[in-house]
């Protein structure tokens, strides 16, 4: 299935069904997406400002790292509930600790390019003012929960490992990523 076809009510039921997947690893990659395409918004409003004309190649190369945000977060919602339904039936089998390393990898990765895209709002906010700088603020709230989600997820699946050699590895991989508020 393609969540990222679905409307937002079909979605959301989806969302609130009895089944694992989708779930919160597949919640912080749809706000990923949307936090990202908000500040696509943004630059695409701020470009038609002949004021920031000056800004426009700055502007441009912003816009186009938010737009590979967003692609980004579109496929983690198509991969975390792949990964996790992996982790599912593995659990307590032969596997799980591979199923469990696929699955921190997607939300790990999900949750860098949150890292790098709050960086990237902090950037746009030094450029763009007035009433858009509220869109810009929602955006980073979205990646800011989107990180949240998609570490805390990752940190899940690193506690859940019996190897525990491979759980160290991971997990100071995982704690190089921070957002400051």
């Amino acid at each position: 299935m393609k969540y990222q076809n679905l409307t937002l009510r079909h979605f959301t039921q989806k969302l609130s069904s009895a089944e694992p997947v989708p779930g919160g690893g597949a919640v912080g990659a749809l706000s990923c997406a949307v936090a990202s395409a908000l500040s696509v918004m943004v630059i695409g409003i701020a470009l038609k400002r002949k004021k920031l004309a000056p800004k426009k190649k700055v502007l441009g190369q912003i816009q186009r790292d938010f737009k590979r945000y967003s692609q980004i977060g579109f496929k983690s919602l198509e991969e975390d509930p792949k990964a996790y339904l992996q982790v599912h039936r593995s659990w307590n089998k032969k596997g799980h600790d591979t199923a469990l390393k696929q699955a921190f990898e997607v939300q790990r990765k999900l949750a860098s390019v949150c890292q790098e895209a709050v960086s990237r709002n902090k950037k746009l906010a030094k450029i763009v003012k007035g009433p858009l700088a509220n869109d810009i603020s929602v955006s980073n709230h979205l990646l800011k929960a989107a990180f949240a989600t998609s570490y805390s997820t990752a940190l899940i699946n690193v506690k859940c490992l019996k190897n525990k050699s491979l759980a160290k590895k991971l997990n100071s991989k995982l704690k190089k990523l921070r957002i400051s508020r």
